[in-house]
């Protein structure tokens, strides 16, 4: 299983395990089953609709060809989308997965250890296109087998690598405990942005894979820096610092989601 070390601008460093084609292409089938239905649905319900259109609202030959065009017209779009906006749509809103990738526990995130944005994944779903070409991903295939991380064009264009996603620890590790001074710091939650809360994110799942000395050292590298971006007075211990990025994943997730 190949793996790989990340070192975030924050010089936080986090370890991941990269998916290959062996797990990536059956997460890929899963998903254009799900595209393969979507776009049959759709096909029939046009179907339908030109079909009672033309035979009971317009007896108008030039009229019923005009709207079997635009119907067509419209099914071309919609495919199109399916195809490429399923994959930005659950990269977005499901923080790098789609339903395959989800069923094979994979996850795309940026190289730089951030969760995928619209654009990233806007880019590397647009050249996907490329990557299938001539046919069957051929292309896409040839450039993971030559990649050091298993990135076809599409990940290098948009600076992305596909992740097996590590189960996390049990919700109760991560519980909010925050005191007075942390609820009050935390009231400013919005000057945290959506990459610093990525690495906060990224450590509360993974800090049970790390040494107590290198748990201790990321959480107050993590930690520090925010707490004294946000005013909160935190003393001394490795403990304090978890308990406290505990609380503010909390409240960056209550804030924005």
């Amino acid at each position: 299983m190949a793996g790989t070390e990340i070192t975030s601008p924050e010089r936080v460093r986090l370890s991941y395990d990269l998916a290959g084609p062996g797990s990536r292409f059956p997460a890929l089938a899963v998903d254009h089953l799900i595209q393969g239905l979507l776009i049959l649905s759709v096909l029939v319900v046009a179907t339908g609709t030109v079909y009672i259109d033309v035979s009971v609202y317009l007896p108008s030959r030039a009229r019923a060809m005009g709207l079997a065009l635009w119907v067509w017209a419209g099914l071309v779009l919609i495919t199109f989308a399916i195809l490429w906006g399923y994959f930005v749509f659950f990269e977005v809103v499901w923080n790098g997965q789609t339903p395959g990738k989800r069923a094979f526990g994979l996850r795309v995130m940026r190289v730089g250890g951030y969760p995928v944005d619209l654009l990233a994944s806007g880019v590397r779903n647009l050249v996907r296109y490329v990557d299938f070409m001539p046919c069957g991903y051929s292309v896409g295939l040839v450039t993971m087998f030559l990649s050091g991380q298993w990135q076809r064009l599409g990940d290098y264009a948009a600076g992305t690598v596909v992740v097996r996603d590590r189960r996390p620890e049990a919700p109760s590790a991560l519980q909010p405990q925050a005191g007075p001074a942390w609820e009050a710091a935390l009231r400013g939650i919005e000057g945290v942005s959506e990459d610093e809360y990525g690495v906060v994110r990224e450590f509360l799942r993974r800090r049970g894979e790390l040494e107590a000395d290198s748990r201790e050292d990321l959480a107050r590298r993590i930690a520090d820096p925010l707490a004294e971006k946000l005013g909160a007075e935190l003393g001394a211990g490795a403990e304090v610092r978890e308990r406290f990025l505990e609380a503010l994943a909390a409240a960056w997730r209550k804030r924005f989601g």
